[in-house]
């Protein structure tokens, strides 16, 4: 099963990209990383990786989402709260 989602994963991504769009595969460290896609296969898109925790995800990503508590003036309710390492 994971490397029927890893094809598929990578198959959706690489045509996205024919279209002219970025890909960033995104997924929690733990349920869709480990445990659902063969993360090594992915190595040719970037990575934004959720994990709500003080400590940055194990995995080489672009993107990290940390919090889902975030605050803005005029939205109500939360907003996802992410660090870039890279300049998108």
């Amino acid at each position: 099963v994971k490397k029927q989602a890893t094809d598929c994963a990578i198959e959706c991504a690489k045509l996205l990209e024919d279209l002219g769009y970025f890909v960033a595969i995104y997924g929690s460290e733990i349920s869709v990383f480990r445990d659902r896609l063969n993360v090594h296969e992915l190595t040719s898109f970037d990575l934004w990786v959720a994990k709500y925790s003080n400590n940055k995800p194990s995995l080489n990503c672009g993107m990290w989402q940390y919090s889902s508590n975030g605050k803005v003036s005029g939205v109500n309710g939360n907003v996802d709260l992410d660090y870039a390492f890279r300049s998108y």
